[in-house]
């Protein structure tokens, strides 16, 4: 049965939103992608809000996605209708290697160190 982890961060500022993807990145190998410069990790940014907002509102893909919605799409809605939070991270336990990263990282003491244990959900399944 797949179930969902949410991780969530303590401090949810843009800065150690992005300290926390860096070190999935650089130390574990965390796939990432690039747009314009804004690069999307495991937790989510404003940053990487506004760039879906972006491509949502002003490439030719994006216009094309989620016709029946009146343009512009706001970030609040496309949080809302993805799911996502701004400091949070999730993952399911279907993704392996996701799973693998995370559990490394968790022994990481500067990784650990930025992680809301407690208002994390299903932790225990890492």
């Amino acid at each position: 049965m797949k179930q969902e982890i949410v991780i969530k961060l303590i401090d949810q500022s843009e800065g150690n939103i992005a300290l926390a993807n860096k070190i999935l990145i650089d130390r574990y190998e965390l796939d990432y992608e690039v747009n314009n410069d804004v690069i999307t990790g495991f937790f989510t940014s404003k940053e990487q809000l506004q760039e879906m907002a972006h491509w949502y509102n002003d490439t030719h893909d994006g216009v094309k996605q989620l016709p029946s919605y009146q343009r512009p799409l706001s970030i609040d809605f496309l949080a809302s209708y993805h799911n996502l939070k701004i400091g949070e991270g999730k993952t399911t336990t279907h993704d392996v290697r996701c799973l693998q990263i995370l559990k490394s990282a968790m022994q990481d003491l500067d990784f650990y160190s930025l992680i809301n244990i407690q208002k994390s959900i299903n932790i225990h399944l890492i």
